[in-house]
């Protein structure tokens, strides 16, 4: 059954309203050059926007797509060009072809938009930048963790990539030339770049800059090479951190731990930004924690957020804007890596999939088979071993899917490997909450060391709140905290120190040293 008549006139009278306000940047101009394709890309947004306001408004109201299909096909009939039909109907194509099965999704999300919809189908487009100069600059280990760093960063227009560093800020006096790159899909306007900066030597504090011969360079910021005569190395561990107020605190926090050069690195073990699939929340993301990523190596691996169902659509943010040792540890990826880093072996893995489900590819585990197998033989120079991924092994709250069927899965596929390999952390996020097992291992509590503990850390802050839990937990369950906040570790050859910390006042929740 059809909704109706006046439904039928409120859906075309917006639409269109819409689309002769993009008529009236004229379809019907051949095009000759680029400032009237430009003209022609504006009106092609303004009519999807126009489309696609009047889909979201008929889910809301409890039609059907197959409802709402024929009411939008009425809808463009009665523009009044040829042109014009033709650009209503292909906005109406893509929109219903892309969209049906991810509008139950998109509607929870309260920062989707006609337009944020129109971008992921590459009708509309997202500028990267707030200036023409480099912005989003991070950095991450390289070669051997110690004489490299990779740099990255964005700009708004394409320039030759640099990156200019020293020992002295006011005299970087080494330079190399990067390469740089774009990515299209979700309307994403932009240019990406990276460098490499080598030769470095360990306990050495070195300032850089990036930037090109036309739009200029960025601020200098600096980063401390691997520190050979600590007594320690620190690192600092964040899940599921989006753009989003409920971040900012664990974003504070993490600013000043970093000016202070209280952590080496920063792991974070997925869900980076909650752009879910709209381009310009990894810019608003990238830009807000600079202070942080350009001043530490920031070692990242995907979450659901980075690749899920909208990814079908070729929304691969992460793909394009992170660089990780993966050529370095053989697996020529940057979702699954491994590094070194004193006297710790970490191991990044990819736990998702497109269908939004834990999935171990069966490339990873034959990777992750001679990486753990490696990592073991050269024990005496690393000690411990630490894996990250996102989705987790063992939880306990409320989501019976992802603390009970998933997480089942994933321990089928993982849990032997990493207790015969004799891993010591296991570091995941997913859900928005805080929670430490035992050393734990087929559902069994073992004393400290004897299997690998697990760390649920997915409170990094973002717009789908904190969870709570149940009560009764297991055994294995030894401690459970719903509050935002971030992890360390402090480590020296013989003891691993896990910290959680509250990052609204900074109060430390739990802690649990590890030795040898």
């Amino acid at each position: 059954q059809i909704p109706s008549n006046s439904t039928t006139t409120m859906m075309r009278h917006s639409i269109f309203l819409l689309v002769i306000v993009g008529l009236s940047f004229s379809f019907a101009y051949p095009i000759e050059n680029e400032e009237v394709k430009s003209v022609k890309n504006l009106a092609e947004c303004i009519v999807c926007q126009g489309v696609a306001s009047e889909l979201i408004r008929g889910l809301e109201a409890n039609a059907t797509m197959d409802e709402i299909a024929i009411l939008l096909k009425r809808s463009c009939s009665i523009v009044p060009t040829k042109a014009g039909k033709q650009a209503c109907n292909n906005a109406t194509s893509h929109l219903l072809k892309n969209f049906e099965k991810f509008f139950p999704f998109v509607l929870h999300r309260e920062d989707y938009t006609p337009h944020t919809l129109c971008t992921m189908v590459n009708f509309c487009e997202v500028p990267c930048c707030v200036s023409d100069a480099p912005e989003q600059v991070h950095i991450a280990l390289a070669g051997d963790s110690i004489n490299s760093m990779s740099v990255s960063w964005v700009t708004s227009k394409k320039d030759t990539s640099f990156v200019y560093w020293g020992t002295d800020p006011k005299n970087l006096n080494k330079k190399s030339q990067g390469s740089n790159y774009t990515y299209t899909s979700g309307g994403w306007i932009g240019i990406l770049h990276k460098a490499m900066i080598t030769g470095l030597v360990a306990d050495t504090k070195y300032y850089y800059k990036v930037g090109g011969n036309t739009y200029g360079t960025s601020k200098v910021f600096s980063f401390r090479t691997f520190p050979s005569k600590a007594s320690s190395w620190k690192f600092g561990v964040i899940g599921d951190m989006g753009v989003d107020p409920e971040s900012l605190n664990t974003v504070r926090d993490l600013t000043n731990i970093v000016k202070n050069e209280q952590i080496d690195v920063l792991v974070h073990s997925g869900d980076i930004s909650y752009a879910d699939g709209y381009q310009a929340r990894w810019d608003q993301y990238m830009r807000r924690v600079e202070p942080i990523v350009a001043n530490v190596p920031y070692m990242v691996c995907p979450g659901n957020h980075e690749i899920m169902p909208l990814n079908e659509l070729g929304l691969y943010g992460y793909k394009y804007r992170f660089l990780m040792p993966g050529v370095e540890s053989g697996s020529n990826s940057n979702t699954y890596y491994s590094w070194n880093y004193g006297p710790v072996h970490f191991v990044a893995l990819n736990s998702e999939s497109v269908l939004n489900t834990a999935h171990i590819s069966d490339e990873e585990l034959v990777w992750l088979r001679k990486d753990l197998a490696s990592a073991v033989a050269n024990r005496k120079q690393q000690p411990w071993i630490v894996v990250y991924l996102h989705r987790p092994l063992y939880c306990t709250n409320k989501d019976m899917i992802a603390c009970g069927v998933e997480a089942l899965l994933l321990r089928d596929i993982l849990e032997k490997l990493f207790f015969d390999n004799q891993v010591d952390l296991v570091i995941t996020a997913h859900k928005h909450d805080y929670e430490r097992t035992t050393s734990v291992y087929n559902d069994q509590p073992f004393s400290n060391g004897k299997a690998p503990m697990y760390v649920i850390n997915g409170a990094g802050g973002n717009r789908e709140g904190v969870l709570s839990f149940p009560p009764n937990p297991p055994k294995w369950s030894a401690q459970r905290v719903s509050e935002w906040g971030f992890g360390t570790i402090e480590v020296t050859k013989n003891s691993l120190n896990w910290v959680y910390t509250i990052a609204s006042n900074l109060t430390v929740a739990d802690q649990v040293k590890l030795t040898k």
